[in-house]
C-alpha cells in the first residue's frame, strides 16, 4: 500500500482515544497529558496507519523497533503495534511517516533484519501459549513492517521489580517465571529461540500473568551479518551469543531465563560470561542471604552454566531437575541410547583431541544403526567436542599446507 496520510478533523486522546477538543492539553476522561509536540523519530500521533489504526502514545522504544498504543477503528479496541525501526540503519523522513533505510552495507542490514522481523511475526502468529503475546495482524507500510498485538495493561518485570524494591521472594519469582518454560517449550519445538529474554522483555499483566515479548530475530540476524556489531543484553546473554560461530539452542534461552530468575531473587544482574570465564564471581543466592530451597538453587545455577554444554539441553530436562517428576519412559530410553552412542562411537575418536572428517563420517554412519537422525548426531558431536576440549581438523591437509608454506618460504630466501 502506498503511504498516504488520512486526515481527520477530530482530535483523539493518545491514551484512551476519546474525542477531545483541539486546544486541550489533558484528556478529560483519562487525564492523560496531550503533548504539544512529538518526537520526530516516531510516527505522527493521530496518523491512521494502514487506514485502520490510529497511532497514539509510544509504549516502548528499543534499538530495533518502536511499539505504539493504537486504536483499531474496525474492531473498536486498543491494540499495540510494533514497528520495525533499527535506529542504526534507518531514519524517519520529513513527512513524519516514511522510514528511510541507510545506504550501502547498512541498507543491506536493514533489509536482512526486516526479513527476520517478518518471520518473527509469522512465527508468533502460529503460537498458542497464553504466555506469548498474541499477533492479530501483520502488514507493510511507510517503507517498513508492522505487526499488531493485543494490548494488555500492566508493566514489564523490570518496572515491577523496581516498584517492589529490586527483588522478590524466591517463591513469588518461581510462580511468575515458571509458566514461561511451557511457552518456551512451544517455541523450541519449532526450532526457534527467543534469544533476548530479560526483565525488560517479560510483561506482567494486571492479573499477574507473565508474557514473553520482543523475540530477538531481527537483532540476531543483523549481529550474524556483521563482524563489527553484536547486539546483546549484558548479564542475560550467554557465552555462545558473543560468537558468530556459537552453538545456540534451547540452552541459550535457558541461560537468559535463569539470569532473569537470578536478578529477580537477588536484585543483582549476573556478570557477563567473559567476566565469569576470567574469574567466576557469580555467588549462589543463599551465599547472598537469600532464602531458597537447596534444590531450587542447584537448579538455578545449573541453568547459569557458563558453557552451553554444561546446561540442560531442553526446558523439559531443566524443569524435571526442579520438579522431580519421573522421566517419561521414551525420554529416558532415548537419553540412555544417546549416552551409549557417545561413549562408544564418539569419545574414542577424541583421545587425541582431534576429530578428522573421516572419523566424523564414521560417527554418522554408526548413528544410522541406532536410528539417530543427523541433526541430533551433529548436536551430540558438538557437545562432546565442547566437553572434552577437542577440535575438528584434518591432519593430512594440515601437513600438506605446512609443507607447502615451508617450501614457499624456502624459495623466497634463495
Amino acid at each position: 500500500m502506498n503511504t498516504q496520510a488520512v486526515t481527520d478533523s477530530r482530535k483523539y486522546c493518545l491514551n484512551c482515544f476519546a474525542i477531545i477538543a483541539g486546544n486541550l492539553t489533558q484528556c478529560t476522561q483519562c487525564q492523560y497529558p496531550q503533548p504539544l509536540e512529538y518526537d520526530k523519530r516516531f510516527l505522527k500521533p493521530q496518523y491512521r496507519l494502514y487506514r485502520q489504526y490510529y497511532i497514539g502514545r509510544v509504549l516502548g522504544c528499543g534499538g530495533f523497533g518502536i511499539t505504539y498504543l493504537a486504536y483499531d477503528r474496525n474492531l473498536g479496541t486498543r491494540v499495540a503495534i510494533k514497528e520495525y525501526f533499527p535506529t542504526g540503519f534507518a531514519t524517519r523522513a520529513e513527512d513524519g511517516l516514511t522510514v528511510i533505510p541507510a545506504s550501502g552495507q547498512e541498507g543491506e542490514l536493514f533489509r536482512a533484519g526486516k526479513e527476520k522481523f517478518i518471520a518473527e511475526a509469522r512465527l508468533l502468529a502460529t503460537l498458542r501459549s497464553h504466555n506469548i503475546i498474541t499477533i492479530r495482524h501483520f502488514f507493510e507500510d511507510c517503507n517498513t513492517a508492522y505487526f499488531v498485538m493485543e494490548y494488555l495493561e500492566g508493566e514489564t518485570l523490570e518496572d515491577y521489580l523496581t516498584r517492589k524494591g529490586g527483588k522478590l521472594p524466591a517463591q513469588e519469582v518461581r510462580k511468575l517465571l515458571f509458566p514461561l518454560l511451557d511457552a518456551l517449550d512451544e517455541v523450541h519445538e519449532l526450532k526457534s529461540y527467543h534469544r533476548d529474554i530479560k526483565p525488560e522483555n517479560i510483561y506482567m499483566t494486571r492479573k499477574g500473568q507473565p508474557i514473553l515479548l520482543d523475540f530477538g530475530s531481527a537483532r540476531q540476524q543483523i549481529s550474524g551479518k556483521t563482524e563489527s556489531m553484536v547486539f546483546l543484553s549484558p548479564g542475560y546473554a550467554p557465552l555462545e551469543q558473543y560468537s558468530h560461530n556459537g552453538i545456540q539452542g534451547p540452552w541459550t534461552d535457558i541461560y537468559a531465563l535463569a539470569a532473569t530468575y537470578y536478578k529477580a531473587v537477588t536484585g543483582i544482574t549476573p556478570p557477563t560470561p567473559q567476566e565469569r570465564l576470567a574469574s567466576d564471581s557469580l555467588l549462589p543466592p543463599q551465599a547472598l542471604g537469600i532464602e531458597m530451597p537447596p534444590q531450587e538453587e542447584q537448579w538455578l545455577m545449573k541453568g547459569l552454566g557458563i558453557k552451553w554444554s554444561s546446561r540442560p539441553e531442553s526446558t523439559t530436562e531443566w524443569r524435571m531437575m526442579l520438579e522431580g517428576r519421573p522421566e517419561d519412559e521414551e525420554f529416558r530410553k532415548r537419553k540412555e541410547q544417546e549416552e551409549t552412542f557417545v561413549k562408544l562411537a564418539i569419545l574414542p575418536k577424541l583421545v587425541d583431541k582431534l576429530l578428522t572428517p573421516a572419523e566424523e563420517q564414521e560417527v554418522y554412519e554408526a548413528a544410522t544403526y541406532m536410528n539417530i537422525d543427523n541433526e541430533r548426531v551433529h548436536f551430540l558431536i558438538d557437545r562432546a567436542l565442547e566437553k572434552t576440549g577437542s577440535l575438528r581438523g584434518d591432519p593430512i591437509a594440515d601437513k600438506f599446507v605446512q609443507g607447502w608454506l615451508k617450501n614457499l618460504y624456502a624459495d623466497e630466501t634463495e
